[in-house]
């Protein structure tokens, strides 16, 4: 009996996966058997698992366990799935895993055409199997395996990760373990970031990761790049340079306050004001300090009367649905009552009824009981039959009208209790939409107030330049103090004081430094930035991850990093860290049945959309 239990299970573990048995093979047919001639023990952890990654585990673990059958672990395995063990230790021949697996009956394992590749067992790794099996099929001591690094051939330069500035500044591109970043203005290669503890561990020269880098990212906020490898995320942080003293000549030409295609031009009014206008000179926006902060206090207003409208119609839909629940509620009490009174009115019609039935029935028993041995009985019993075939004539009509009205009193009691659920159910919901609302309310209000902030004093500017691609201004001002702005929102992105403190010329040379001078001396500053390695995430050593982190992002405020990976068929991992501190925040585990590939949070923060090769993309509040 266990031995068709177990096959009625395998027979629907197949059909999961998209096979169908349709009849068994005759003795001795099967795959062939490649029998090791050893007689040392067979390691489960170092040769089994490795054959049975796969072709069995994507079918068979923790996450996916068709049929309820795990087979991660010897104790997985006789534990079994729906119907029973799927291994007899010391018997190979015994095992219904071992023989399906060699096809020495059906169903076969794996089916042919399933969703996952998996192909057949080699005669090796049949042999080693059953040798395992007929050992006992014992397990073995996990070990974790450092795993030993070599250099990545140079000729290797696959492009796996891009990424882009919010600012549409700097571009970054993973080159297989090589990590590049550009200045996308002037299209030149800002440098090479390099970890010097990659070439002490794999003996080869010092690149950024050791691993391929699978994922970029960078923050809106402060344009530290993340990017991914095995098991860790390093972070790179931005640096200026200080300006140097200047070698050649210096440029004398006036500075350009127009891009080259004409679109944006810089202009400086005589109360020292640095406004952005366009071809035509509609100005676009003012220059100054604060202005970045005041658009993320804009984009928090936004953000803030959006999620207190969201919640505020909530209430008012969550009311509307309490409202018509008790409506509901109202109508199924009174439906209730007026039931139970049609089934009371019902019942007392019956009941004379029901009593002349009991009485024609008593009078045919004493007119039977008389008329025993008489030769006149039919003709006495006659009129008690017609008696008692009238009374049940009488009685069938209302009997199935009271019938009626108890399942009609049955329903409406039916429809009460689940009115009453409902009831409280929207009143639970209307209650916490309440508190929503509340906290929305107050979210807003504290946007609004900083939105009311007063800006900072902006100190007058003496010079202006832009750069020929329009992406770039600079502006002097007293005692040397010089700004750089992203014109794509008038951000400003920097600013140093130079030793220069009588400034007469600003302008952009044309590879994109810029250029500052006095009378008799001048400084060359280069407006890009340089990364250095400020923290690693993770590593081979207490990593939340257990293989390699395949996506990153950003929040839109710069103060949440999100990191995705797993074990490939088997699980998922998301950690979120706070990359300003480098300090892990909190794990998310099993989100996806396989790894994580992709993460995005929406604008406003609240959501983390995760994309795994378990085809699902998954919303997390």
């Amino acid at each position: 009996m266990m031995r068709h239990a177990i096959q009625r299970w395998f027979f629907g573990a197949s059909l999961a996966v998209g096979f169908t048995a349709t009849g068994a093979d005759g003795p001795g047919a099967g795959l062939a058997i490649a029998r090791p001639d050893r007689s040392d023990h067979v390691d489960f952890f170092r040769e089994i698992v490795p054959i049975l990654q796969a072709n069995c585990l994507p079918c068979h673990n923790r996450t996916t366990s068709k049929a309820d059958l795990r087979l991660e672990t010897p104790a997985d395995m006789l534990a079994g799935g729906e119907s029973g063990p799927a291994l007899v230790p010391g018997k190979a021949s015994e095992s219904l895993m071992f023989r399906v697996s060699a096809h020495l009956e059906k169903p076969r394992m794996p089916p042919k055409d399933n969703k996952v590749n998996a192909v057949n067992l080699t005669a090796g790794e049949l042999g080693l199997l059953e040798l395992w099996i007929n050992q006992g099929a014992k397990a073995s001591e996990r070990q974790t395996e450092t795993v030993r690094w070599q250099p990545i051939a140079p000729e290797f330069r696959a492009i796996y990760s891009v990424a882009l500035s919010a600012d549409g500044q700097f571009a970054a591109c993973g080159r297989a373990n090589r990590l590049f970043v550009y200045h996308v203005p002037s299209r030149q290669l800002v440098g090479e970031l390099t970890d010097p503890a990659v070439a002490r561990t794999n003996g080869g020269p010092a690149t950024a990761h050791l691993d391929v880098i699978n994922a970029l990212a960078f923050s809106p906020a402060d344009h530290t790049l993340a990017s991914a490898g095995f098991r860790e995320v390093k972070l790179w942080r931005p640096h200026w340079a200080d300006p140097a003293p200047a070698t050649g000549s210096v440029p004398t030409a006036p500075p350009s306050l127009r891009s080259a295609d004409g679109n944006r031009q810089l202009a400086i009014t005589t109360n020292g004001l640095a406004k952005l206008t366009d071809g035509s000179g509609k100005e676009l926006f003012e220059l100054r300090p604060g202005r970045a902060e005041e658009l993320q206090r804009e984009t928090a207003l936004t953000v803030a009367r959006q999620r207190f409208d969201t919640a505020k119609a909530a209430l008012e839909a969550a009311g509307k649905e309490l409202a018509a629940q008790r409506e509901r509620l109202a109508k199924a009490i009174s439906a209730e009552t007026a039931a139970r009174k049609a089934v009371r009115d019902k019942a007392a019609s019956v009941q004379p009824l029901r009593r002349e039935l009991a009485r024609s029935e008593g009078r045919l028993a004493q007119v039977e009981r008389a008329a025993t041995g008489s030769t006149n009985a039919p003709a006495t019993r006659k009129p008690a039959e017609d008696q008692l075939t009238a009374a049940r004539k009488a009685l069938e009509g209302p009997e199935a009208e009271l019938a009626k009205a108890e399942r009609n009193r049955s329903n409406a009691e039916n429809e009460t209790t689940l009115a009453r659920h409902s009831v409280n159910q929207a009143a639970s919901a209307e209650l916490s939409a309440k508190h929503d609302s509340q906290h929305r309310q107050r979210e807003l209000g504290e946007a609004e107030a900083a939105r009311k902030q007063p800006a900072p004093a902006s100190e007058p500017a003496i010079l202006g330049a832009l750069d020929r691609a329009g992406r770039l201004a600079a502006t002097a001002h007293a005692e040397g103090r010089v700004r750089l702005w992203s014109l794509e929102e008038g951000a400003e992105l920097h600013s140093f004081r130079s030793a220069l403190t009588n400034l007469k010329h600003l302008a952009f040379a044309e590879e994109g430094s810029l250029w500052l001078a006095e009378a008799g001396r001048s400084q060359r500053w280069q407006p890009t930035p340089t990364w250095s390695l400020a923290a690693v995430l993770g590593g081979d050593t207490n990593s939340p991850f257990t293989d390699r982190v395949n996506a990153v992002t950003f929040s839109a405020d710069g103060s949440r990093l999100a990191a995705g990976g797993g074990e490939p068929t088997r699980s998922s991992e998301i950690a979120v860290w706070e990359p300003v501190a480098g300090r892990w925040l909190y794990g998310i585990t099993n989100r996806h049945s396989d790894v994580v590939l992709a993460l995005a949070f929406s604008p406003d923060g609240r959501w983390l959309a995760s994309g795994g090769a378990d085809r699902f993309a998954r919303l997390t509040e």
